[in-house]
């Protein structure tokens, strides 16, 4: 006689001991931002429609109210996190 196996699927589940924290969304959507925006920079520097000495340094490229944007971002990505968590639930 032979043994079958069966696989079982099973849901891929996020525990709430498992969900970010805020500080990390936040610092993620701030590196996110200030790479995108150097390579932004960087482009047009090689395109020639920027010099190099019109460049904004990486620690003034994300002002205070991107920071706002970004902690307001951070704070509906957790809130959707956590409900889709109870939906499992």
């Amino acid at each position: 006689m032979t043994r079958t196996k069966s696989t079982i699927p099973f849901h891929h589940l996020i525990f709430h001991d498992d969900l970010p924290k805020l500080r990390d969304v936040e610092k993620r959507l701030t590196n996110f931002l200030k790479a995108s925006r150097e390579k932004a920079q960087r482009a047009e520097i090689k395109a020639g429609r920027m010099t190099d000495d019109d460049r904004v340094y990486s620690y003034d490229l994300v002002d205070d109210a991107d920071k706002q944007r970004i902690k307001g971002r951070a704070i509906w990505f957790l809130e959707w996190l956590v409900r889709a968590v109870r939906e499992i639930l």
